[in-house]
């Protein structure tokens, strides 16, 4: 967030009707010594909120077209938790798709359903390791090094499947590349934001991308899936349980610990 902080115990101005409580900024000795803003309206958070669609997209393209699964039942929900989880937490927090899961379920025939069975003993699961505190237990267990190692290899993932694109256009991708690091040099530049928009426009000018189809506009509601319970036990076998190990460090214990 790129708002300005004032000092913790600051008056705030009144007649609003509604505020959200502001964030304290802590010292290392863990004592607040400021506060900010929940949220922040700039260029700079509509370009952030844009970071994750390199991981994101993939996941849910195959999710979409591999699996069949209905993208307004995704999109929906993917929208309304990114709402909520940067309401609540008021910091930077990425909703991404369950990698280790999502590639199981592009690899293994899976209906639907069993993804949907599969989500809810994942998210069963570590409800209950949160209640418990079990989970605080097994993050004071493991060594930082854990966590730096595990960040220090999904960057370096990231970064060869973004070399690998730019190989699909050499000359797009290092003129993309080449405008991001310029941009870099501005603190308040969206630069996410202008090298989606670029790519976007020169695939349509130069016809590299499909030209974009004709919107269906309208109220589309989300699909109610109820699986079964064998259905269940399929999606647990080849999504859940490889899949638990990767939240738990990467998408629990980092998260916390950065």
């Amino acid at each position: 967030m790129s708002a300005e902080t004032e000092p913790a115990g600051a008056a705030r101005a009144p007649g609003r009707l509604l505020r959200w409580i502001d964030i304290p900024v802590r010292e290392p000795d863990g004592q607040p010594s400021a506060a900010r803003p929940r949220f922040a309206w700039n260029m700079g958070e509509v370009s952030g909120s844009l970071g994750d669609l390199g991981t994101f997209l993939p996941h849910i393209v195959g999710a979409i077209t591999v699996v069949k699964m209905d993208p307004t039942g995704i999109l929906t929900t993917f929208g309304l938790f990114y709402a909520f989880t940067g309401a609540f937490y008021g910091v930077p927090m990425a909703v991404q798709p369950m990698k280790a899961a999502s590639a199981a379920v592009l690899i293994e025939p899976m209906a639907p359903a069993a993804i949907a069975g599969a989500g809810l003993v994942i998210g069963a699961f570590f409800l209950v390791l949160g209640l418990t505190g079990v989970v605080s237990r097994l993050a004071r267990a493991l060594p930082g090094s854990i966590a730096a190692g595990l960040q220090l290899g999904l960057g370096l993932s990231l970064a060869a499947l973004g070399i690998r694109l730019i190989g699909t256009q050499i000359w797009l991708g290092v003129a993309i590349s080449a405008l991001i690091l310029g941009l870099m040099r501005y603190q308040r530049s969206p630069v996410a934001l202008v090298a989606v928009l670029a790519g976007i426009a020169v695939g349509q000018v130069l016809g590299i991308t499909p030209p974009f189809p004709m919107p269906d506009l309208g109220l589309h509601l989300p699909h109610i899936v109820v699986p079964t319970w064998a259905q269940i036990v399929h999606g647990t076998e080849y999504a859940v349980l490889p899949q638990i190990p990767l939240t738990l460090t990467n998408a629990i214990i980092v998260t916390a610990a950065v």
